[in-house]
Parts: C-alpha cells; structure tokens; sequence
C-alpha cells in the first residue's frame, strides 16, 4: 500500500469519527438555546436525523439565468 494512500485512509477515519463529535456538540448546543426539555429536545433530534435528508420542493421560484463565469464564485471572474 502506497504511504499517500495510507495517509487519506487515516485521515478519512479520523475525520469519520470526529465530525460526528463535533455535529453532536453543535446540536446539544443548539436545543439547549432553545430551552427544550429532554423528550421534546429527543423527539426533534429523532425528526432532524429522519426526515433532514429529504428535500421536498414547496414552491418553485422562477428567476433567469444569468451567464456566470465558472471561477466567479472564488473571486477570478475577471481571469
């Protein structure tokens, strides 16, 4: 196994077990804001982690397509 590939496979793991961590702390934060009791904090933790991933179009927004270069979004439009 070559050592770059040893490298991003540690790296990959390491990552895989830290931003769940670092998710967590920032969802604990968050209900704790919101001044929630235990099963209520629960029961939205359970709705985020369920139904999060879907994406249901409310309303379809017409806008028109503007040409944009493809490096604008870094800055270098003008390149």
């Amino acid at each position: 196994m070559k050592p770059v590939t040893r490298i991003s496979l540690a790296a990959a793991l390491i990552l895989l077990v830290l931003f769940p961590l670092a998710y967590g702390q920032l969802m604990a934060a968050a209900l704790t804001k919101l001044q929630l009791d235990r099963r209520t904090a629960l029961a939205l933790l359970i709705a985020i982690m369920c139904w999060g991933p879907s994406n249901i179009p409310v309303k379809r927004i017409r806008t028109e397509e503007v040409a944009v270069h493809c490096f604008a979004v870094f800055g270098l439009a003008d390149f």
